[in-house]
């Protein structure tokens, strides 16, 4: 017989290959996988490479705690299991997910952010058996304890991490905290992410005194709703504060978030041009040696990338704009730092882009880029007074002609056009309209090219001034691989603007995945629940309008019913003014009854009713974990983002 008519299956392969293909996959997937045949049933749970790492953060609301047991069973599987992440996974009962990862004495790496300790005690308990763990990512408690007790119990465990990261809901006792981390006198990396409450100092709050140093800390990072509080206590807490570095945007009055680093390495080209010695007699709060403003880090790498000198009169790249915000990934920055031409793949441009600026410039020094964040597209800038009371006079008219620019065509010859163009790679974008100056008005017909990425998987588009939604059918004819689509209160006040186009856009994204929309005013929902049927392939969806416009019936029930049989669904959140009370029970009970009947235990729902009362919008009461565990969606992109930027998620 010719070897050429024999077949191979994939159980032909040997056990070694097999563990490699393995490695690629979750958790969640290996217990599929595991399912299969008695062969990968061993491969899963008797091999030790296989439960080295186990990650079940990756879309974590499809997990339950019942798989994670399947891998804390046995003390031949635990023993073997060094790092876990179960951050984002839906759960009830956070007791049991602590019981449960309690019994792998060597884990090296733990992240368990979302799941809520009862006290600091608890926190200790859990972590003094571990005494190989060295990575630790938790969300710290809140709940009161004497500092004594506290640095008593957490000494031990503390005193063993080499890096930190916590997330802060509202630290009531500051002295707590830092007491904490001073305990932590071999960490190398500590980050933190402050959430919802502001923790400045009440009044009331004890004078602190000067923190430990943290002898050998090499990275401190912290992103919040504001961090002064905690930059002057970290900035205290940093060794030898001479040989580090700030990395921050041009911007005196952001408190939002701070970078430090050891030691980083910076090539001959740059050092001299990039690095700003920082005053401590005149700036207290700074006390590191030096620092990097992300401006003149890309301006200069534009520079040399590009063989000529950047234009200074309109980029975000100039010394002169103290307005607009230049960001990074920080590891990129600093791979900018050692390297001038390396090649980057984020960028957020808080700047607004007219059509003769040299912004494009920076896509062309970074033609890899594939996470783009811009802000306003400016279709003209006036300069003189003649112009400027011709322009606002212009303006004005076209604020108020509905659809005005949707005779008009795109400028190809344009900065955001020559930007589109250089940067062909790009896969996720996010564009977020602020404030324009009198003498400015938005250039509407730049929204078409946004089709020119043909490449996009990832469209975010924020408080963008629409007159209609024309240029969405374009994205939908050319970008076929679009996955995710966030839309944020588009267009004006009154009714949406763009529901038809956005209908027909949608007929063209059969790739789609994710869907969030908040947008008021977006008037009969039923419709669009009908346009979902063609998207097959949708598994997330997030809807939440409220305004006039919004008056419901049962006629709702039938294509969100049909919509859940069609697609395979695991999350669907709903939130609306204007629908009854009966609709919403009845929506609630269809949804129950379809989960049970199609066997799908991991399909998540949530049909949330606002009423309009005498002082507004009444907030209903929220699934906390439910909508914690979807931050993706439901935060503000630009929270999320910062968290990516910092490298804290």
């Amino acid at each position: 017989m010719s070897n050429s008519s024999i077949t191979w299956g994939i159980l032909d392969i040997p056990d070694e290959i097999l563990l490699e293909i393995i490695g690629y996959l979750n958790a969640r997937d290996m217990l599929l996988l595991s399912k299969s045949c008695k062969r990968f049933h061993s491969l899963v749970f008797d091999e030790k490479k296989s439960l080295r790492h186990l990650d079940f953060s990756e879309e974590g609301y499809l997990n339950s705690i019942s798989d994670v047991q399947q891998y804390f069973n046995s003390k031949k599987k635990y023993e073997h299991i060094l790092k876990i992440n179960v951050s984002n996974m839906y759960y009830t009962r956070p007791g049991d997910m602590l019981n449960t990862i309690g019994k792998a004495k060597n884990l090296v790496e733990i992240n368990i952010i979302g799941l809520k300790f009862i006290d600091v005690m608890q926190l200790a308990i859990f972590l003094t058996p571990m005494k190989c763990l060295r990575i630790l990512s938790i969300d710290w408690p809140t709940s009161l304890i004497d500092n004594r007790q506290c640095c008593e119990m957490l000494k031990l465990p503390f005193n063993r991490l080499t890096k930190l990261t916590m997330t802060l809901c509202d630290v009531k006792y500051k002295t707590t905290l830092i007491h904490a981390l001073e305990l932590c006198q071999q960490l190398r990396e500590l980050r933190l992410l402050q959430r919802h409450e502001n923790i400045l100092p009440r009044e009331g709050d004890p004078w602190l005194t000067e923190p430990k140093k943290l002898e050998n800390l090499q990275i401190a990072a912290c992103f919040g709703s504001d961090t002064e509080f905690l930059r002057r206590i970290i900035v205290d807490m940093l060794p030898n504060p001479e040989q580090w570095m700030e990395f921050k945007s041009y911007d005196a009055v952001d408190t939002h978030h701070f970078y430090f680093e050891k030691n980083v390495e910076v090539s001959q080209k740059l050092r001299a041009k990039v690095l700003v010695d920082f005053n401590p007699f005149t700036q207290s709060l700074q006390k590191v040696g030096c620092g990097l403003f992300f401006q003149f880090l890309l301006r200069e790498v534009v520079e040399i990338t590009n063989s000529h000198k950047a234009l200074k009169k309109f980029c975000c790249l100039s010394n002169c704009t103290l307005d607009y915000m230049c960001l990074l990934k920080i590891n990129e920055a600093k791979q900018l730092l050692k390297n001038p031409r390396h090649q980057i793949s984020y960028l957020y441009l808080s700047h607004n882009i007219e059509p003769e600026c040299d912004v494009y410039l920076v896509g062309s020094a970074f033609p890899c880029l594939t996470k783009l964040i811009l802000s306003n597209l400016v279709k003209h800038k006036v300069t003189s007074q003649k112009e400027t009371d011709l322009h606002t006079e212009v303006a004005f008219k076209k604020r108020r002609t509905s659809l005005v620019n949707d005779t008009e065509t795109p400028d190809l010859s344009s900065s955001f056009a020559k930007l589109v163009k250089n940067t062909p790679h790009v896969s996720d974008l996010t564009l977020s309209a602020s404030t324009l100056k009198e003498n400015e008005y938005w250039d509407l017909t730049a929204l078409y090219l946004i089709s020119g990425w043909t490449s996009l998987t990832t469209l975010h588009l924020v408080n963008l001034p629409i007159r209609s939604g024309k240029f969405l059918i374009e994205i939908g004819k050319q970008c076929k691989n679009l996955e995710k689509l966030k839309l944020e209160n588009l267009g004006h006040r009154g009714a949406c603007c763009y529901k038809n186009e956005l209908y027909q856009m949608l007929a063209h994204c059969l790739n789609l995945k994710d869907f969030s929309i908040q947008q008021d005013n977006f008037g009969q929902t039923s419709t669009i629940f009908t346009m979902f049927g063609k998207n097959r392939k949708l598994r997330r969806i997030y809807i939440k309008s409220l305004g006039t416009g919004n008056h419901t019936t049962g006629d709702l029930v039938l294509p969100i019913k049909n919509l859940v049989q069609s697609c395979e669904l695991v999350l669907l959140i709903y939130e609306i003014q204007g629908i009854t009370q009966a609709t919403c029970d009845k929506l609630k009970s269809v949804l129950q009854r379809l989960k049970n009947e199609l066997r799908r235990p991991k399909f998540q729902f949530e049909i949330v009713r606002w009423d309009y009362g005498y002082n507004g919008y009444q907030k209903p009461p929220r699934n906390f974990n439910l909508h914690f565990v979807h931050k993706d969606l439901l935060l503000p992109y630009r929270f999320t983002d910062s968290l990516f930027r910092l490298d804290c998620l």
